[in-house]
């Protein structure tokens, strides 16, 4: 097979080709270096339509959707590769999963709290507020299948603010 890289043509064997896809594919699987993640330390930010906050005290009205925000600590630099497999959790739905990681030194990490280089993030979302009413005051698990992180997947618990307040009936016109 010829190829051209510089102006210049390269001849490359059957078996060049070969262990230039094995390689290539290897580098695909394997992805980034390992990252150590710290969800002991992971933090949380609430939202039901009018922005992400810190504060659990909110109020979810019929055709809501909660939102919450998982910030789980890093010591991997800002934009590091991050492989997660089969995301879950206990209940409602896991909605995004950042695909590397986030910087942790900006303005609104530091106003949750965060002080890490990154942050791997996480987005869990409930739209059956019977289901969602009925789980106020507890933690659900939220698992991530990370094939990069040290000491294989992370587990973290997600809070169910005890302070929240659900609101069932039918949606608002």
């Amino acid at each position: 097979m010829k190829i051209r890289k510089n102006g210049k043509v390269i001849n490359l064997t059957e078996s060049d080709v070969k262990r230039i896809v094995k390689r290539t594919l290897n580098e695909a699987v394997t992805g980034a270096n390992n990252i150590n993640v710290y969800p002991e330390k992971a933090v949380f930010g609430y939202d039901h339509g009018d922005g992400m906050r810190k504060n659990k005290d909110i109020t979810v009205n019929p055709g809501d959707t909660l939102r919450i925000a998982v910030f789980i600590p890093s010591d991997a630099p800002p934009k590091t590769p991050v492989s997660i497999l089969n995301p879950s959790v206990d209940a409602g739905t896991v909605s995004h999963v950042s695909k590397h990681t986030v910087d942790g030194k900006t303005s609104s990490m530091k106003n949750y709290g965060i002080d890490s280089p990154s942050v791997v993030r996480a987005m869990v979302s409930f739209d059956d507020l019977k289901k969602l009413k009925a789980l106020i005051g507890s933690n659900l698990v939220l698992k991530l299948g990370g094939s990069n992180f040290n000491g294989g997947d992370a587990s973290v618990k997600v809070p169910i603010p005890s302070g929240m307040n659900v609101v069932t009936g039918s949606a608002k016109s």
